[in-house]
C-alpha cells in the first residue's frame, strides 16, 4: 500500500483503497494503517458472513462514518455480501449520515439516490 500511495501522489492521482473484511473490527484497523500513509479515500462492502439487518448496516455505516470523518467512502454494493442496499435504502441512509457526520458518504449516496429515482 505504501508504494501504491506513493506512486499515486508523484502522478497528482488520489489514492483510494479497497478494504473488504468479514469483520468490522479489521476493516477498521486496516482504514486506521491506511490513515497513517495519508489515504483518506475508501471503498468499502458490507461484510459477507450474513445478510446485514437494517440495525446492523446502520451501526456498520455508523462506525466507519463516524470512525473516520475526514475519509470519504464510497459503497460497493455487491450480492456476495447476501444483501443489496436498495436506491430507497440508500436515500434513507443519506438522512441518516447527514452532512455533519459523514458529507463525503452522504454526497454520494444522495447522488445515487436521486440518479435511481429517475
Amino acid at each position: 500500500m505504501q508504494v501504491f500511495h506513493g506512486e499515486m501522489l508523484k502522478t497528482g492521482g488520489h489514492p483510494m483503497v479497497g478494504i473488504i473484511s468479514l469483520s468490522l473490527g479489521t476493516i477498521c484497523e486496516r482504514i486506521r494503517w491506511a490513515r497513517e500513509l495519508g489515504i483518506r479515500s475508501f471503498q468499502i462492502s458490507l461484510p459477507a458472513w450474513g445478510a446485514l439487518n437494517e440495525r446492523e448496516l446502520l451501526v456498520f455505516l455508523d462506525k466507519i462514518c463516524n470512525g473516520f470523518p475526514d475519509c470519504s467512502f464510497l459503497h460497493y454494493n455487491l450480492m456476495r455480501t447476501k444483501r443489496l442496499v436498495t436506491a430507497q435504502e440508500y436515500g434513507k441512509l443519506a438522512a441518516e449520515f447527514s452532512a455533519t457526520r459523514c458529507s463525503p458518504l452522504t454526497a454520494r449516496l444522495c447522488r445515487i439516490a436521486r440518479l435511481r429515482a429517475r
